[in-house]
């Protein structure tokens, strides 16, 4: 069965991380983001950072390309 808590998104990015995907695809920056979805910008910055890790890269701008490519935004 399945137990209690959160719901795990494996390596697919989960709704709140395809936001902030989607605003850092428009070129907002962090903070703008933030302001955005009413978020502190350290939690933008953790959700990209999980982004980043589950599309194996190390950039923002790599970020984008792999998203765009994949059709995941």
């Amino acid at each position: 069965g399945r137990r209690g808590g959160r719901r795990g998104y494996g390596n697919q990015l989960s709704p709140r991380e395809v936001e902030v995907v989607r605003l850092m695809l428009q070129g907002l920056t962090n903070r703008q983001i933030a302001v955005e979805l009413s978020r502190s910008p350290s939690t933008v910055a953790a959700q990209l950072k999980s982004a980043m890790r589950k599309y194996g890269v190390a950039s923002r701008t790599a970020l984008a390309v792999n998203v765009t490519q994949a059709g995941s935004v």
